[in-house]
């Protein structure tokens, strides 16, 4: 009973080590257990979602006791992603998640990675996030590092293209198959970018804009040297929706040739392959860079991944339809639906035990053959060193090689002319301090040297070309692309001096920008299309033209036109200018505005020929609707212009008798005119002797009227100051009246020589500052301003081609008649400037003053016409003749506006 009791008690004591030990490590388990919510953009039921989530699901099998899976659907595809939903779904997951701490995030797709970066900071804050499925390309620019990172989804389109035309030698048209919604707008301008790469094989589109009908129909006719890629196809032209299955099962069967496609999920139904993006590889790689994160890696140190995450796939029931072997795929390839075989199924283990009988009896050889081998490679060793070491001696590249302690072990000849320091034993850090001799550059050099050796040396790859400045021994800054490469224990690091050739970058980047500058500030619009009529370029002008935006004008470009049969013979001179490589004549097109007016157009376009081919066509077309009404305008009037002169006809047939004899008479009455156009000339040169007379008359008279008036004026004031005690005040006011008129009489001639002269004065035409005449004439008038405020504005004016010397006679006239009537002001305000009008510069000078009746405005201009008493406003009323005078002669024009009490504005055009 003791020994039972024993045995008991140790058993009990164990068992208390046994619970004392697991209690700790079950609740550290249980602290440790990690909680993953995956939020999809989709919906469940959606078959790119669903793969995802089984990929996701698949890589934490092994790990579901120590993770938490918690999956959400935003459902956007059915509900739409708009701002009101946005906000509901916000706050549902508050509600939800508020109270619930997740430590990483898995979005799927674009709406559930914009959602996250919006709404980050306000849900999970602190929480990292692994994104996949998402196709935005600046995704990895708009991120915080430190929090995001995932993987761009990119097809692999051009590699399905190049293993479709490897297994279909002989292809020499590819047909696409691709709707309009955005996601196919999209990949279509991806596929269009490939056209390049493809210039022998003709690229054609089949749209959403035939019905799944037709487009089977068209399959079921092609030819044997074509190929159908299948891209995005939802909704035929009636809109009815066709799923992945649906679409791709349905065209391929009734295809004459093989389809090819980008996703795997079209894999099972009809597709060949490709090299395919899948929604279950996505998951699996998505998880497994969140396994990196849980397991505490930083999420900074995980980049982007920007590659096609993408797998040679392929569907062997279709491989055998159209007769292509396993052994034609790349290596690697998944083939799926293909039938068991033993040799396939254990083919490492048979290539295993072969190998090892074959190595068997290779080492024996190879022992043999050992030791002279070993000499002689010995020998070619040296051999290759010594060559290795005369082509890089002699590289056109600068080439340095790196010892293990980042020493310069060796510099070719092209370094030491290049970048002239002193190569050998320099070390890493001295020779950064004497390339780049900024110190904020050369901390940024350093930074972004030794992330890249770093990210080499990871991957085991070479250390990608990258641009820096440096500063050579000759004190030039070179723009070198640096790169490297290991071997063993060195560093080879190469120099190529890119200097000219990103000068000659800059140069042609400012030349297209400037070219570019004047075809989108254009009134035309330029364009330029493939040969398989596909636009490439479209300006944004066509907007104005059309009404469509340019994305929209570039996609339905032919559905545009109307059906015009004059169309049809516009589109037949660019098939001519592409077969024959030559310019053809402009044409005309009608095309059918957004808001469905017509448009009319004319085409000048030309073919751009490369090696006797035809590569694209560009040109150019304006609007002529105007132009094309007026001539349908004309030819109305034509054909009632034809009618009358039928009406005519008969009338005129009956004066023409008249006519006849009225001839006679003409040809005396053409005698008489010679005649008297000899009496016009003489009387013509007597006017020109008579306009000199009259000329010299008038300066004789002014001349003498001077003198009388003169001493009419000298006497008069006599007479008030030596007589004032004699004469009464009515004889005082006489003599002032006398005086007064004297005054005025000289001032009325003066202002007619004044207005003589302004039509004598010989023109002397320059280009003139109109802001600096007007500034002179301003400060002319200085003493006039002492007693008063007036607040003169100059706005800019553009300069002019005439006489400065007018032009200032006509300010001074301008602004001397603003100063008069602005009189009435206490604060006046005189403003002179500019504006265009029709294409034409029209001048102003705008006052507060007196103002005037504008149904006196035909007056205003008629030499001694006044509009204002002469007592109230004193003047001839002769200046603003002069001004109209010399306006005239610049082939110009003057005009005013006016309203009383309120101010004028002069306006005037100097068209010379």
């Amino acid at each position: 009973m003791k020994k039972i009791g024993k045995l008991i008690a140790i058993q009990i004591f164990f068992l208390f080590v046994i619970l004392f030990i697991y209690g700790p490590l079950s609740h550290a388990q249980e602290e440790t257990k990690k909680h993953v919510l995956v939020l999809n953009s989709y919906h469940k039921g959606f078959l790119w979602t669903d793969n995802i989530v089984k990929g996701i699901e698949s890589v934490l099998e092994q790990e579901k006791n120590n993770i938490e899976l918690k999956i959400e659907y935003m459902d956007t595809k059915a509900t739409g992603y708009k701002t009101e939903y946005k906000e509901r779904l916000y706050d549902l997951y508050k509600y939800k998640y508020g109270n619930k701490k997740f430590d990483l995030i898995i979005s799927t797709d674009d709406n559930a990675f914009d959602f996250l970066r919006e709404y980050h900071k306000n849900l999970f804050f602190g929480v990292p996030i692994v994104f996949c499925g998402v196709n935005n390309l600046d995704a990895p620019n708009i991120i915080n590092k430190d929090v995001f990172t995932g993987m761009i989804e990119h097809h692999s389109i051009r590699e399905t293209i190049n293993i479709a035309l490897s297994l279909h030698p002989g292809t020499g048209q590819i047909v696409f198959v691709v709707d309009n919604t955005p996601s196919g707008v999209h990949m279509w301008k991806q596929i269009q970018g490939l056209f390049k790469y493809y210039e022998d094989i003709r690229m054609t589109r089949i749209d959403n804009s035939l019905s799944m009908e037709q487009i089977e129909d068209k399959v079921s006719k092609l030819s044997d040297n074509v190929i159908v890629y299948w891209g995005t196809f939802h909704r035929d032209k009636f809109g009815k929706f066709y799923s992945f299955k649906d679409g791709s099962l349905r065209v391929s069967k009734v295809s004459s040739r093989p389809l090819y496609g980008h996703s795997g999920q079209l894999l099972p139904y009809g597709i060949v392959g490709g090299k395919l993006l899948g929604g279950f590889y996505q998951g699996q790689i998505a998880t497994e860079m969140a396994q990196r994160i849980l397991r505490g890696e930083k999420v900074r140190d995980i980049p982007v991944l920007t590659e096609p995450q993408t797998r040679y796939m392929f569907n062997y029931e279709q491989m055998k339809r159209w007769g292509i072997k396993v052994s034609d795929l790349p290596e690697g390839s998944v083939v799926i639906n293909q039938p068991y075989s033993f040799y396939e199924e254990n083919r490492v283990l048979i290539w295993c035990i072969i190998a090892t009988m074959i190595f068997q009896m290779l080492i024996i050889i190879s022992l043999v053959m050992n030791i002279a081998r070993r000499k002689k490679a010995e020998k070619d060793l040296n051999i290759s060193e010594e060559n290795f070491r005369k082509l890089l001696e002699y590289l056109p590249v600068a080439t340095a090689i790196l010892d293990k302690n980042k020493n310069t072990e060796y510099a070719n000849r092209k370094y030491e002319e290049t970048i002239g320091y002193n190569s050998k034993n320099t070390n890493v850090a001295d020779w950064f301090l004497l390339a780049y001799p900024d110190d904020e550059y050369r901390k940024w050099a350093l930074e972004k040297w030794n992330v890249d050796v770093k990210k080499a040396l990871r991957e085991g790859k070479e250390i990608e070309p990258s641009e820096y400045n440096i500063t050579c021994k000759d004190g030039k800054v070179r723009v070198m692309e640096i790169s490297g490469a290991f071997v063993a224990d060195k560093m080879i690091a190469i120099f190529n001096d890119i200097t000219e050739r990103k000068q000659t970058e800059e140069a042609l980047k400012e030349s297209e920008e400037k070219l570019r500058n004047i075809i989108e500030h254009s009134t035309n619009v330029f364009y330029s299309h493939t040969p398989e009529h596909v636009i490439t370029y479209m300006s944004p002008q066509v907007k104005e033209i059309l009404g469509y935006e340019v994305s929209e004008v570039m996609i339905r470009w032919t559905e545009l036109a109307s059906d015009n049969p004059v169309n049809e013979k516009g589109f037949e001179l660019t098939v001519k200018a592409i077969e024959t490589g030559k310019p053809q004549p402009p044409y005309k097109l009608e095309f059918i505005h957004k808001s469905g007016k017509k448009v009319w157009i004319e085409v000048h376009e030309g073919p751009v020929v490369v090696d006797e081919k035809t590569i694209a066509i560009v040109g150019a077309f304006t609007d002529i609707t105007e132009r094309k009404q007026a001539e349908e305008e004309l030819a109305k009037h034509h054909e009632n212009l034809e009618g009358l002169v039928q009406e005519r006809t008969v009338e005129l047939e009956k004066r023409v008798a008249e006519v006849e004899q009225l001839n006679s008479a003409m040809v005396n009455l053409m005698d008489d005119l010679h005649v008297s156009n000899k009496n016009l000339e003489v009387t013509t040169h007597q006017l020109g002797n008579t306009n000199k007379e009259l000329e010299a008359f008038a300066y004789s008279v002014s001349h003498d009227l001077r003198s009388p008036l003169r001493s009419i004026d000298g006497f008069s004031q006599i007479l008030l100051e030596d007589y004032s005690g004699i004469l009464d005040k009515q004889g005082r006011h006489y003599l002032q009246r006398v005086r007064a008129g004297t005054q005025n009489m000289g001032q009325l001639i003066d202002d007619i020589l004044r207005l003589s002269r302004s039509g004598r004065h010989s023109m002397d035409k320059k280009t003139i500052n109109m802001e600096s005449i007007v500034r002179e004439v301003c400060k002319s008038f200085a003493n006039e301003l002492k007693n008063r405020k007036v607040d003169f504005v100059v706005h800019e004016c553009p300069p002019v081609f005439a006489d400065s010397h007018l032009v200032k006679i006509m300010f001074t006239n301008l602004l001397s008649n603003a100063l008069k009537f602005t009189g009435i002001r206490e604060n006046a305000k005189i403003e002179t400037g500019s504006m265009a009008e029709e294409g034409h510069t029209v001048f102003f000078i705008k006052d507060n003053g007196a103002g005037f009746d504008m149904q006196y405005a035909d007056k205003l201009f008629i030499p001694f016409q006044r509009l204002h008493r002469a007592e109230k406003y004193e003047g001839s009323g002769i200046g603003l003749a002069i001004v109209q005078r010399i306006i005239h002669r610049h082939g110009g024009r003057i005009w005013a506006e006016s309203k009383i009490n309120v101010g004028t504005t002069f306006y005037f055009t100097l068209t010379v």
